[in-house]
């Protein structure tokens, strides 16, 4: 089992009540319309989740997530390891690889909405074009900047190109893609919330919107804390995965 630190989650804690005692204190001083109290906020969450307004809009807003995620690293990966090993190929694509993942996909919305609707395959394009840029980049970089020691060694078993790929790049890439991967997690997450407001009012993203609408402070900041856990809980996920990665690269010989 792993092994718990203890004094981190001493600290952890602390930071939390804290940030409770201030929330609180804040609160009291504040107009209930522009900020509520943990309290309330409490109670806020509790009336959703009584009445089942909130469990279906989670799982809206997880199914969206997932397949935009999947897919981003269904397509990612393959499209990174072609344009990382193809030198050629990652010079003529770098720079327009590296422009799409600068731009803000909300800059897409207008023409999501043209050529995709507003439904949720308009949804999981948002999710895409918010990150299977981390996936591409990373994998290409991962391929691109394999350790030359590796690649000694594969040349010094007489490792043909293909060969090469199989056994010496792709496996030495796999932290790189892991990395991407938490990054993706996090983008999509948002992606999600973001094409919810923006697109379509459905799932987390649009009671966000009506609650802000109806000016119920308690509501909104219960729905942003959900958001939050699920957002901290899913990038765990990807973290976990990065950590397994890296250790798995430590574990080979140089």
């Amino acid at each position: 089992m792993p092994k718990i630190d203890l004094m981190s989650l001493r600290w952890k804690v602390v930071s939390l009540i804290v940030a409770l005692v201030i929330w609180e204190a804040v609160g009291r001083l504040t107009n209930p319309l522009f900020l509520s109290t943990p309290l309330l906020t409490f109670y806020a969450l509790s009336d959703m989740v009584v009445n089942g307004l909130i469990q279906p809009r989670i799982v809206t807003t997880l199914r969206t997530f997932l397949l935009g995620l999947a897919i981003s690293v269904a397509a990612g990966i393959p499209i990174g390891i072609v344009v990382g090993y193809f030198k050629r190929v990652r010079l003529s694509t770098e720079h327009f690889i590296t422009a799409l993942y600068s731009t803000p996909y909300v800059a897409w919305t207008g023409l999501i909405i043209l050529w995709f609707g507003i439904g949720e395959e308009a949804r999981t394009v948002m999710v895409v074009m918010a990150s299977i840029w981390p996936m591409v980049i990373n994998t290409m970089y991962g391929v691109a900047y394999i350790d030359d020691s590796f690649l000694e060694v594969g040349k010094a078993f007489g490792c043909n190109s293909r060969q090469m790929l199989q056994k010496i790049i792709l496996p030495g890439s796999v932290p790189f893609i892991a990395s991407g991967f938490r990054l993706a997690v996090g983008r999509a997450i948002v992606g999600a919330l973001v094409a919810e407001m923006f697109l379509q009012l459905v799932g987390l993203g649009g009671m966000i919107v009506r609650y802000s609408d109806l000016l119920k402070a308690d509501y909104v900041l219960a729905l942003i804390i959900v958001v939050m856990v699920l957002g901290l809980a899913l990038t765990e996920l990807g973290k976990w995965a990065e950590r397994k990665a890296g250790a798995w690269k430590i574990q080979i010989p140089t």
